[in-house]
């Protein structure tokens, strides 16, 4: 039985692995089924930290992390069309950083690399969708096995989101 009136001030971490999602076409697009109902509906402030295997890549493209929680964030993408109506949401989590060791590298991300984002409320559709692309929006070559750890954390006032 979920009892989300007991405390609304926990942090609920979520741990997700390239392994244990359905992926599509590769390691840079994975499906998790989550019960998110274990957490009160509330916002939430989010950090987040990346751990992949290691990558044979070049650090000529930037590795960048989506994350499609289906509840309004407060990240919005800049862009260069001037007649634009409104700002538009994203699904942008933050951006990956390459950490060499002789010949071969790896992806990384700790709590603090990247700013935290902010949802108005948890997430209602029971699953989320994580993918790893480049900086263009094309698929990462060559991405090894990664975790993401997420930190939900209650924001202390309501967003305007």
């Amino acid at each position: 039985m979920n009892d989300n009136s007991i405390d609304k001030k926990k942090t609920y971490t979520f741990v997700f692995s390239s392994i244990a999602g359905t992926t599509v076409g590769g390691n840079h697009n994975a499906f998790f089924t989550v019960d998110w109902s274990i957490m009160p509906n509330q916002p939430y402030k989010i950090t987040f930290s990346y751990s992949g295997e290691v990558n044979n890549v070049d650090g000529t493209q930037i590795p960048m992390v989506y994350a499609d929680f289906l509840a309004a964030t407060n990240v919005y993408n800049a862009g260069s069309s001037t007649g634009r109506s409104q700002a538009i949401t994203s699904n942008f989590l933050g951006a990956l950083k390459y950490q060499a060791i002789s010949a071969t590298s790896f992806l990384y991300a700790d709590n603090n690399t990247n700013p935290p984002i902010y949802i108005a409320s948890r997430p209602m559709n029971n699953g989320i969708n994580i993918q790893i692309l480049t900086n263009d929006g094309s698929i990462f070559p060559s991405l090894a096995q990664w975790v993401i750890t997420m930190h939900f954390t209650p924001a202390d006032q309501p967003l305007r989101i």
